[in-house]
Order: C-alpha cells, then sequence, then structure tokens
C-alpha cells in the first residue's frame, strides 16, 4: 500500500472527519478504511494490503477501532482489526480478529517464525521449542490473571507491565512480585485484592495444559517482553522490546500469513464485497 495511506496520531473526530471526506470523494467505491489499534498493527499489515486500503491508527487502542467502525455501520467499507484479548467472539461484519489472542501470539504460533528469530538472538543450550515451553510455563500465570482480571472486570490496571524486579536470578517469573506490582500500581482497587491473593494462592504451577491453550491465553506483549529478558539473560547482550518485535514482524511472510484465519476471513469478505482489501497473491 502506498505511504501516504497510512493516518497517525489523530483524535476520534479526526479520524471520522478524514473517513467522511474520502468517502465523499470517493467516487469509484472501491477505497477500503481500516482502522487498528496502534503502530505494531499497522507495521505488520501494511504490507499485506492492497492500494486501495487507508490504514488509520486508532485514537484508543481496541475500544477506539470499535467507536469508528461502529459509527460508520451501515459502510462495509470501514473495516476494523482487533486482539481477541480473551474474548471468545469469531469475526462478525466489519469487525476481524487476529487468531489466537493477539498479533504478537498468532506470530509465534508459526513454529519456523520463532526458531529464525531465537537463531538470530538466542545463545543457550536449549532448543528453540525447550525455550518456548520453559516460557510458556512462566507465562501461563500472567496470561490467566490478566484473564481473571478480564472476565471479573476488576479493572486492574496492566497497561505496559514491566517485569522489572519480577523475574529472579535464575530468569523465572516471581510471582509474588508480579501480584505485589499489581496492587501497588492499582491502590484504588483494594476491594478486589482478595481476587489477586485467591489467584495466588490456588494457582498450581505444575498443572498440565495442551501446548495450544498458551497462544490463547498469554498476552503478546508479555511474550516479547519475557522472551527480550530471556535473551539477555542468556547472551548478556541488551535487546530491546522493539528489536525483538521487529523481528518476529519481520521473520512472518505473507505465506505464513496466508495460512491463517484471518487470512481467509479478509479474502472471503472481499470477494463477497467485490473489494480488494489484500495483495494480490
Amino acid at each position: 500500500m502506498a505511504a501516504n495511506s497510512i493516518r497517525t496520531n489523530l483524535d476520534k473526530n479526526d479520524i471520522i472527519s478524514d473517513i467522511v471526506l474520502m468517502l465523499a470523494e470517493d467516487m469509484s467505491r472501491k477505497s477500503i478504511y481500516m482502522i487498528v489499534e496502534g503502530p505494531d498493527d499497522i507495521a505488520f499489515i501494511q504490507s499485506k494490503l492492497s492500494d486501495t486500503v487507508y490504514l488509520y491508527e486508532s485514537f484508543s487502542g481496541k475500544h477506539g477501532v470499535e467507536e469508528v467502525v461502529n459509527h460508520f455501520e451501515n459502510n462495509f467499507r470501514v473495516i476494523g482489526l482487533y486482539d481477541r484479548d480473551y474474548e471468545q467472539i469469531e469475526t462478525i461484519k466489519k469487525h476481524f480478529y487476529y487468531d489466537h489472542n493477539c498479533l504478537e501470539m498468532m506470530i509465534v504460533k508459526n513454529e519456523t517464525v520463532f526458531n529464525c528469530v531465537c537463531s538470530e538472538y538466542y545463545i543457550g543450550i536449549k532448543k528453540p521449542s525447550e525455550l518456548l515451553e520453559e516460557v510458556f510455563s512462566n507465562l501461563r500465570f500472567m496470561g490467566e490473571l490478566r484473564k481473571l482480571n478480564h472476565d471479573s472486570g476488576a479493572g486492574f490496571k496492566f497497561s505496559k507491565f514491566s517485569f522489572d524486579g519480577c523475574i529472579d536470578e535464575h530468569c523465572y517469573l516471581n510471582q509474588g512480585n508480579v501480584i505485589l506490582k499489581i496492587k501497588t500500581w492499582n491502590p484504588h482497587k483494594q476491594e478486589y485484592f482478595y481476587l489477586l491473593d485467591e489467584f495466588f494462592n490456588s494457582y498450581d504451577n505444575a498443572q498440565h495444559f495442551d501446548h495450544d491453550y498458551h497462544f490463547n491465553i498469554i498476552n503478546g506483549h508479555d511474550f516479547i517482553n519475557f522472551i527480550r529478558y530471556s535473551i539477555n539473560f542468556h547472551t548478556n547482550k541488551s535487546k530491546s522490546y522493539e528489536d525483538i518485535a521487529s523481528s518476529f514482524r519481520c521473520a512472518y511472510r505473507f505465506e505464513d500469513f496466508q495460512s491463517t484465519i484471518l487470512f481467509e476471513n479478509l479474502r472471503e469478505y472481499e470477494q463477497e464485497k467485490n473489494l480488494q482489501i489484500l495483495i494480490n497473491c
């Protein structure tokens, strides 16, 4: 897609006004207006879209995408792309979701991509599959805690969660420190602290889950951050969050994208509506 087809740093009214203007000028009625949650989504999806697509970064994450798409409820050319974030929902009219919990976990699900990133950064005795299982073993706690927060409606602040002070000298998650950090960040939520305590006291580290379970329960930002800590731990070289995240995106080929449910849903929608959302392949 053309670089000038990307709109960022706009508020809700600016996005809506811009789309209204573009719709009015589009005599052919072939242009598509896709709203995504943030810059990582733009970096991932832009190379996969045709030049008829105008891409907008949401003014307020997932909820902002939904607000804009719903504002144009009766126009099938305004669509949204979302993380699932623990919601048990299938793609519905104009709303499209990444496979698994989020963008990052859809990418990580591809074994070749994960192995490629490991070969670039990881220096250690573990095979990539063993490293992945180690990360899953640590992060299931975080994923289930986030899901509890989502399902209960407690509203604990998790945004931009950092593992600083929560990973021990052996690169294992200190679950008690995670609970303490969340309480410290959320002093106004003391009436819900019992949920955190009950979860911590009942959590079973030895419980076994199917491999695929983790792709639907782990938060993508947690995954990238923990992998970053693990790489830094084993190599003694500091890599940023964006170093790791961008490497995963770059390793993910269009052929990999073609194997996803998201690709199938977008292709089916464009054929049904006689549009061209995706590049030809």
